[in-house]
């Protein structure tokens, strides 16, 4: 019985030995052309590097690959929510296409090229130091020896993937910022976005101003597209709720009131608690997600609206828990409602609230007004979440087309495709 992707992940590994001894035979490598360089019924092929060390330092294909990645399950009445680091990013990616069926074993057959480097990063929390080193020794003219498909015409099919913010990776100067050469036309993934300098007033909350910096610094960080945060759910064969589910909160915040915009937390808090027949309150601080997650998943499943400010950046892994789970989420800030980007697709405007953040500080809006939404409104966005971004907003405890990795990687393939027709 296939219960939690560990025993069909290790099936799709055999399959990929086998293939790869027979294929060492010239007769044979022509029969089997459509076996591991063209699978059947793909849209997208994906060729991975296997990166020796120092560029990589985590094994995909492990035992503990799994669970070091996805996280352990918290509960048979949170099924489908596990104890996912935030940090997991770049290692979920990693192990989707390590073992997905669409990923091709023949450069010539590749859309894209995943090129999974330091992906460590995001199992273990690094200080700068420690991230300096990393970057020092997997040099970009140490992971170019490495990248033995890349060249002009392959470059911009070439995907990097930072496990947290972008500006973590600003040490490794050359392949992922300040980009040179090839690097410079590679696409680069990570759960945040370059926010325009319109939205600078959006980051001023932010105490680390170098970062605020680094989050509007698009010449460093050229061709990058935003993921949503790696979320504690995780879609199997059965979805975690349908569109006609009950919800008997209309909000809910999830979160503490010191850190992150603690302005504008506060006040959300301060209105949640007075409108306690309307909204729910869990205050939830570092740490406090490993013994609250059961109960996290029954407020979410449970609200209409999921209220959802700023962390110590814009950027808010709450948010993918919302959206997967089928909750409105509600912004109070411009830069964070970048979250995801191409995932969202042109039902974006109507599958979210953003409320303006000054605004909101100034008292001339309350989040009592999510009571004025329709009930046509709020039907259908419930509706768009359920057929479009709940599913793509995390990524699949199985080889789902669908989810966050599956849509992103067709969405870049198709605007490579398009780049390269343009004249």
């Amino acid at each position: 019985m296939y219960l939690d992707g560990r025993d069909r992940y290790r099936e799709r590994n055999y399959v990929l030995a086998i293939i790869l001894l027979i294929s060492t035979s010239t007769s044979a490598e022509t029969s089997l052309e459509h076996d591991h360089c063209r699978p059947k019924g793909c849209r997208t092929l994906t060729y991975i590097y296997q990166l020796p060390p120092p560029c990589s330092n985590w094994n995909a294909t492990s035992p503990r690959a799994f669970s070091e990645a996805f996280g352990p399950r918290d509960s048979r009445e949170a099924s489908h929510w596990r104890h996912t680091g935030n940090r997991a990013l770049s290692a979920l990616w990693h192990f989707r296409v390590q073992h997905s069926s669409c990923r091709t074993l023949c450069a010539h057959a590749a859309d894209l090229f995943f090129v999974p480097a330091l992906t460590l990063g995001g199992l273990r929390l690094g200080n700068l130091a420690e991230i300096k080193r990393s970057c020092s020794d997997c040099s970009a003219e140490e992971l170019e020896r490495h990248l033995i498909h890349l060249d002009e015409s392959t470059a911009a099919k070439h995907v990097l993937i930072c496990p947290i913010e972008h500006f973590a990776l600003a040490p490794c100067i050359g392949w992922w910022s300040h980009p040179r050469g090839l690097f410079s036309r590679m696409i680069r993934l990570s759960f945040s976005a370059v926010a325009p300098a319109s939205m600078a007033s959006h980051l001023k909350y932010m105490v680390d101003k170098q970062s605020a910096a680094d989050l509007m610094d698009i010449e460093a960080f050229p061709n990058l597209y935003s993921l949503p945060q790696p979320s504690n759910v995780h879609w199997g064969k059965d979805p975690p709720f349908n569109v006609s589910r009950k919800r008997p909160r209309l909000m809910s915040l999830v979160g503490s009131i010191t850190h992150g915009d603690v302005e504008v937390r506060r006040r959300i808090a301060q209105q949640c608690v007075a409108l306690r027949s309307l909204c729910t309150w869990i205050h939830i601080g570092f740490g406090g997600l490993t013994k609250s997650l059961n109960l996290v998943a029954k407020v979410k499943l449970d609200s209409i609206f999921c209220l959802e400010p700023a962390g110590d950046t814009p950027y808010r892994r709450s948010i993918a828990d919302s959206v997967a789970v089928g909750c409105i989420p509600v912004y109070f800030n411009n830069v964070t409602d970048l979250t995801g980007g191409l995932l969202w697709g042109p039902w974006h405007n109507d599958s979210r609230v953003l409320l303006s953040r000054d605004a909101f500080l100034a008292g001339r809006i309350h989040i009592k007004e999510l009571t004025e939404i329709s009930p046509a409104t709020v039907a259908k966005m419930q509706n768009l979440l359920w057929s479009h971004a709940a599913r793509a907003f995390q990524i699949s405890d199985w080889d789902d087309p669908k989810d966050s990795v599956g849509l992103m990687l067709e969405m870049l393939a198709t605007r490579v495709r398009v780049a390269t027709q343009l004249p």
